[in-house]
Protein backbone atom coordinates (compact mmCIF):
# COMPACT_ATOMS: atom_id res chain seq x y z
CA UNK A 1 0.00 0.00 0.00
CA UNK A 2 2.76 2.40 0.96
CA UNK A 3 4.65 1.56 -2.22
CA UNK A 4 1.58 2.29 -4.33
CA UNK A 5 1.12 5.67 -2.61
CA UNK A 6 4.79 6.52 -3.17
CA UNK A 7 4.40 5.76 -6.88
CA UNK A 8 1.30 7.92 -7.12
CA UNK A 9 3.01 10.84 -5.32
CA UNK A 10 6.10 10.42 -7.48
CA UNK A 11 3.98 10.55 -10.64
CA UNK A 12 2.10 13.60 -9.44
CA UNK A 13 5.35 15.35 -8.52
CA UNK A 14 6.78 14.62 -11.95
CA UNK A 15 3.66 15.94 -13.68
CA UNK A 16 3.61 19.06 -11.52
CA UNK A 17 7.30 19.66 -12.12
CA UNK A 18 6.79 19.25 -15.85
CA UNK A 19 3.91 21.70 -15.81
CA UNK A 20 5.89 24.22 -13.78
CA UNK A 21 8.83 23.89 -16.13
CA UNK A 22 6.52 24.37 -19.12
CA UNK A 23 4.99 27.43 -17.47
CA UNK A 24 8.46 28.87 -16.80
CA UNK A 25 9.45 28.41 -20.44
CA UNK A 26 6.22 30.06 -21.57
CA UNK A 27 6.80 33.01 -19.23
CA UNK A 28 10.37 33.38 -20.48
CA UNK A 29 9.14 33.32 -24.07
CA UNK A 30 6.54 35.97 -23.29
CA UNK A 31 9.18 38.14 -21.62
CA UNK A 32 11.39 37.86 -24.70
CA UNK A 33 8.50 38.68 -27.03
CA UNK A 34 7.53 41.70 -24.92
CA UNK A 35 11.08 43.05 -24.96
CA UNK A 36 11.12 42.75 -28.76
CA UNK A 37 7.68 44.35 -28.96
CA UNK A 38 8.85 47.39 -26.99
CA UNK A 39 11.82 47.93 -29.29
CA UNK A 40 9.65 47.56 -32.40
CA UNK A 41 6.83 49.70 -30.99
CA UNK A 42 9.15 52.62 -30.34
CA UNK A 43 10.10 52.67 -34.02
CA UNK A 44 6.65 52.00 -35.48
CA UNK A 45 4.79 54.53 -33.35
CA UNK A 46 7.34 57.34 -33.57
CA UNK A 47 7.07 57.60 -37.34
CA UNK A 48 3.65 56.27 -38.41
CA UNK A 49 3.32 55.31 -42.04
CA UNK A 50 0.27 54.83 -44.21
CA UNK A 51 -0.31 51.57 -46.06
CA UNK A 52 1.63 52.88 -49.05
CA UNK A 53 4.69 53.40 -46.85
CA UNK A 54 4.47 57.19 -47.08
CA UNK A 55 3.66 59.57 -44.23
CA UNK A 56 0.05 59.39 -43.06
CA UNK A 57 -1.56 62.78 -43.77
CA UNK A 58 -4.63 62.05 -41.63
CA UNK A 59 -2.39 61.21 -38.70
CA UNK A 60 -0.49 64.48 -39.20
CA UNK A 61 -3.78 66.42 -39.25
CA UNK A 62 -4.91 64.79 -36.00
CA UNK A 63 -1.47 65.44 -34.50
CA UNK A 64 -1.70 69.12 -35.45
CA UNK A 65 -4.99 69.41 -33.52
CA UNK A 66 -4.17 67.25 -30.50
CA UNK A 67 -0.48 66.52 -30.39
CA UNK A 68 0.76 62.92 -30.50
CA UNK A 69 2.71 61.21 -27.75
CA UNK A 70 4.40 57.98 -26.75
CA UNK A 71 4.58 56.91 -23.12
CA UNK A 72 6.76 53.77 -23.05
CA UNK A 73 6.14 53.44 -19.30
CA UNK A 74 2.50 54.55 -19.35
CA UNK A 75 0.80 57.64 -18.04
CA UNK A 76 -1.48 57.88 -15.04
CA UNK A 77 -5.23 58.12 -15.69
CA UNK A 78 -8.17 57.35 -13.44
CA UNK A 79 -9.72 54.88 -15.88
CA UNK A 80 -6.46 53.07 -16.58
CA UNK A 81 -4.81 50.11 -14.83
CA UNK A 82 -3.29 51.00 -11.46
CA UNK A 83 0.10 49.36 -12.00
CA UNK A 84 2.61 51.26 -14.15
CA UNK A 85 6.15 50.86 -15.35
CA UNK A 86 7.49 48.59 -18.05
CA UNK A 87 4.24 46.58 -18.01
CA UNK A 88 2.47 49.43 -19.84
CA UNK A 89 3.11 51.02 -23.23
CA UNK A 90 0.83 53.84 -24.34
CA UNK A 91 0.32 55.83 -27.52
CA UNK A 92 -2.12 58.73 -27.44
CA UNK A 93 -3.34 61.96 -28.95
CA UNK A 94 -3.18 64.81 -26.44
CA UNK A 95 -5.78 67.16 -24.99
CA UNK A 96 -7.04 70.47 -26.31
CA UNK A 97 -9.62 73.18 -25.74
CA UNK A 98 -12.76 73.18 -27.92
CA UNK A 99 -15.37 76.00 -27.97
CA UNK A 100 -18.66 74.49 -26.82
CA UNK A 101 -20.64 76.21 -29.59
CA UNK A 102 -18.90 73.90 -32.07
CA UNK A 103 -20.30 70.79 -30.38
CA UNK A 104 -23.65 69.60 -31.70
CA UNK A 105 -26.36 68.17 -29.37
CA UNK A 106 -24.92 69.98 -26.36
CA UNK A 107 -27.03 71.80 -23.78
CA UNK A 108 -26.07 75.38 -24.65
CA UNK A 109 -27.48 76.91 -21.45
CA UNK A 110 -25.51 74.75 -19.03
CA UNK A 111 -22.40 74.11 -21.10
CA UNK A 112 -19.13 75.90 -20.30
CA UNK A 113 -17.66 78.21 -22.93
CA UNK A 114 -14.93 75.72 -23.71
CA UNK A 115 -14.54 71.97 -23.32
CA UNK A 116 -11.29 70.11 -22.71
CA UNK A 117 -11.05 67.05 -24.91
CA UNK A 118 -8.62 64.22 -24.15
CA UNK A 119 -7.55 62.44 -27.30
CA UNK A 120 -7.96 58.75 -28.06
CA UNK A 121 -5.29 56.35 -26.85
CA UNK A 122 -3.89 52.89 -27.51
CA UNK A 123 -2.67 51.07 -24.37
CA UNK A 124 -0.73 47.82 -24.01
CA UNK A 125 -0.82 46.24 -20.55
CA UNK A 126 1.11 43.15 -19.51
CA UNK A 127 -0.25 40.83 -16.83
CA UNK A 128 1.74 39.00 -14.20
CA UNK A 129 1.70 35.86 -16.34
CA UNK A 130 3.19 37.76 -19.29
CA UNK A 131 0.02 37.90 -21.39
CA UNK A 132 -0.65 41.24 -23.09
CA UNK A 133 -3.98 43.04 -23.48
CA UNK A 134 -4.46 45.87 -25.96
CA UNK A 135 -7.00 48.60 -25.18
CA UNK A 136 -8.48 51.47 -27.16
CA UNK A 137 -9.76 54.47 -25.17
CA UNK A 138 -11.96 57.02 -26.96
CA UNK A 139 -11.48 60.76 -27.18
CA UNK A 140 -13.72 62.31 -24.54
CA UNK A 141 -14.75 65.41 -22.60
CA UNK A 142 -16.71 65.75 -19.36
CA UNK A 143 -19.78 66.69 -21.41
CA UNK A 144 -19.48 64.47 -24.49
CA UNK A 145 -18.08 60.95 -24.72
CA UNK A 146 -18.57 57.64 -26.46
CA UNK A 147 -20.94 55.14 -24.84
CA UNK A 148 -18.07 52.77 -24.06
CA UNK A 149 -15.19 53.41 -21.66
CA UNK A 150 -12.83 51.27 -23.73
CA UNK A 151 -12.61 48.54 -26.36
CA UNK A 152 -10.44 45.48 -25.80
CA UNK A 153 -8.73 45.39 -29.15
CA UNK A 154 -6.81 42.16 -28.48
CA UNK A 155 -5.58 39.79 -25.80
CA UNK A 156 -2.42 37.79 -26.44
CA UNK A 157 -1.76 34.61 -24.50
CA UNK A 158 0.66 33.76 -27.32
CA UNK A 159 2.66 36.99 -27.49
CA UNK A 160 4.60 36.10 -30.66
CA UNK A 161 2.17 38.02 -32.95
CA UNK A 162 3.15 41.24 -31.16
CA UNK A 163 6.56 40.93 -32.82
CA UNK A 164 5.14 40.06 -36.25
CA UNK A 165 5.04 42.27 -39.31
CA UNK A 166 1.96 44.46 -39.58
CA UNK A 167 0.46 43.82 -36.13
CA UNK A 168 1.38 47.16 -34.58
CA UNK A 169 0.54 48.97 -37.80
CA UNK A 170 -2.95 47.45 -37.64
CA UNK A 171 -3.32 48.58 -34.03
CA UNK A 172 -2.25 52.11 -34.96
CA UNK A 173 -4.72 52.11 -37.84
CA UNK A 174 -7.46 51.16 -35.37
CA UNK A 175 -6.39 54.04 -33.11
CA UNK A 176 -6.54 56.53 -35.97
CA UNK A 177 -10.03 55.42 -36.99
CA UNK A 178 -11.23 55.45 -33.38
CA UNK A 179 -9.79 58.93 -32.87
CA UNK A 180 -11.54 60.26 -35.98
CA UNK A 181 -14.88 58.75 -34.93
CA UNK A 182 -14.82 59.80 -31.26
CA UNK A 183 -13.14 63.20 -31.52
CA UNK A 184 -15.45 66.25 -31.40
CA UNK A 185 -14.40 67.50 -34.81
CA UNK A 186 -12.91 64.36 -36.30
CA UNK A 187 -13.46 63.68 -39.98
CA UNK A 188 -14.12 59.93 -40.17
CA UNK A 189 -14.30 58.26 -43.54
CA UNK A 190 -16.79 55.51 -44.32
CA UNK A 191 -13.96 53.08 -43.70
CA UNK A 192 -13.36 54.56 -40.24
CA UNK A 193 -17.05 54.33 -39.36
CA UNK A 194 -17.28 50.74 -40.56
CA UNK A 195 -14.09 49.72 -38.73
CA UNK A 196 -15.20 51.23 -35.41
CA UNK A 197 -18.70 49.77 -35.75
CA UNK A 198 -17.16 46.34 -36.33
CA UNK A 199 -14.82 46.69 -33.33
CA UNK A 200 -17.70 47.71 -31.09
CA UNK A 201 -19.66 44.67 -32.18
CA UNK A 202 -16.92 42.04 -32.42
CA UNK A 203 -14.65 43.00 -29.49
CA UNK A 204 -15.22 42.98 -25.71
CA UNK A 205 -16.23 46.45 -24.53
CA UNK A 206 -16.05 48.15 -21.13
CA UNK A 207 -19.15 50.17 -20.26
CA UNK A 208 -19.68 51.90 -16.92
CA UNK A 209 -16.65 50.12 -15.55
CA UNK A 210 -17.93 46.65 -16.50
CA UNK A 211 -16.56 44.42 -19.21
CA UNK A 212 -19.14 43.19 -21.70
CA UNK A 213 -18.54 40.29 -24.07
CA UNK A 214 -18.59 40.94 -27.80
CA UNK A 215 -22.14 41.50 -29.07
CA UNK A 216 -21.34 39.44 -32.14
CA UNK A 217 -21.16 36.30 -29.98
CA UNK A 218 -24.54 37.12 -28.46
CA UNK A 219 -26.03 37.37 -31.94
CA UNK A 220 -24.35 34.11 -32.92
CA UNK A 221 -25.81 32.38 -29.86
CA UNK A 222 -29.30 33.63 -30.73
CA UNK A 223 -28.98 32.54 -34.35
CA UNK A 224 -27.61 29.17 -33.24
CA UNK A 225 -30.44 28.67 -30.75
CA UNK A 226 -33.04 29.53 -33.40
CA UNK A 227 -31.38 27.18 -35.88
CA UNK A 228 -31.36 24.34 -33.34
CA UNK A 229 -35.01 25.04 -32.55
CA UNK A 230 -35.94 24.82 -36.22
CA UNK A 231 -33.99 21.59 -36.62
CA UNK A 232 -35.61 20.12 -33.50
CA UNK A 233 -39.07 21.15 -34.66
CA UNK A 234 -38.43 19.57 -38.04
CA UNK A 235 -37.28 16.36 -36.39
CA UNK A 236 -40.46 16.22 -34.30
CA UNK A 237 -42.68 16.81 -37.32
Amino acid sequence: MRKDLDQIYSKLSSEQFGKQRGDMKMCQKRDQDYAIFRSIADKVFRAPKARNGMGDERHYAMTARHGYYLAPNGRCKQNRPSRWGEDVFEVFYGGRQVPSHRVALLDRENAPETLTEAGASLVYTRGEDGTVTVWLYPARTDAVAAEEDAIQLAHYTDTAPLTGKGTLEDHLSALRSYAEVTSLDGAPSLGDLAKVAWMRMSKPVVENGRRRAAELWDYAKVVGAVALGVVAAGAVL
